[in-house]
């Protein structure tokens, strides 16, 4: 499988499987963004940067996804995320069944919160912008598991998504041939893909959330109130005394009513 993720399905013999196996003992470590905020109270905090993957896309360990992410009744454990990534990455793993090889299952993977082996970057599984498909017959390491006829049609697969989509098969250093990923972070070229693809890519609906709350709609809700105010908040998901203070300001800045929660109201706010 792929070297960002550990397996789920049972251990088989052969050198390919044995790779794969040595993988899942691999001990990795969690990639955490620390902000410090000084002295001197809201406006002098200093603002901590959102975790990203390697290809630019917002990373967390609870990110919103679609985690009934399937294609021919084969279930991608933990799913991609919403948007996009979801339209894209389900195209190309229709089309690959349609054109290239059916689906195993056990053996396809979306979304893991970790870094890269070897490496303190975070996978693009972790930001759910990257998907696994047949790993079994496609162990990582490998090269020239698929046919030329296969090869040929992932190349029409990959041609058909305008450079927004790279396959681990083309990778100059160690192949990963069951590995596709969005190759491109998000902006116009993803937008016009997806707009091609026919796919109406809706974000998941905000959440309320208020003092006490902790998740990536935290996050979210901090990074917006920094660009939108300058606040100088700390991007740590916990929605604490200093967010209150953040909320309640811009709200009273807006005519909203002035209650520290983030509802749809202030959301709209957040996002114009």
């Amino acid at each position: 499988m792929c070297e960002h993720h550990t397996p789920v399905h049972p251990t088989r013999t052969g050198p390919p499987t044995s790779r794969i196996g040595r993988r899942s003992l691999l001990r990795t470590a969690g990639v955490a963004v620390a902000g410090l905020a000084g002295a001197g109270g809201l406006g002098r905090a200093a603002a901590a940067v959102q975790e990203t993957s390697q290809n630019g896309w917002p990373a967390a360990s609870d990110l919103p996804r679609n985690r009934d992410f399937a294609v021919d009744g084969v279930l991608f454990p933990s799913g991609v995320a919403h948007g996009a990534p979801d339209v894209i990455l389900g195209y190309v793993a229709r089309q690959f069944a349609a054109t290239v090889e059916p689906l195993v299952d056990p053996g396809c993977w979306g979304f893991s919160y970790r870094p890269v082996t070897g490496g303190t970057s975070l996978s693009n599984h972790a930001s759910g912008t990257a998907i696994d498909i047949n790993a079994p017959q496609h162990p990582y390491g490998a090269s020239g598991t698929f046919t030329a006829a296969q090869v040929s049609a992932i190349r029409a697969i990959l041609s058909h998504c305008d450079g927004v989509v790279r396959w681990g098969g083309d990778y100059s250093s160690t192949k990963d041939e069951m590995h596709f990923e969005l190759n491109r972070p998000p902006g116009a070229e993803v937008d016009a893909l997806v707009q091609k693809l026919g796919g109406t890519p809706q974000p998941p609906a905000r959440p309320t959330i208020s003092e006490g709350d902790t998740g990536q709609a935290v996050r979210d809700a901090q990074t917006l109130l920094n660009q939108k105010g300058g606040y100088g908040l700390v991007v740590d998901g916990v929605f604490g005394p200093a967010t209150t203070a953040a909320v309640r300001d811009i709200q009273a800045r807006n005519g909203l009513t002035v209650d520290g929660v983030v509802g749809p109201r202030t959301w709209a706010v957040l996002d114009a």
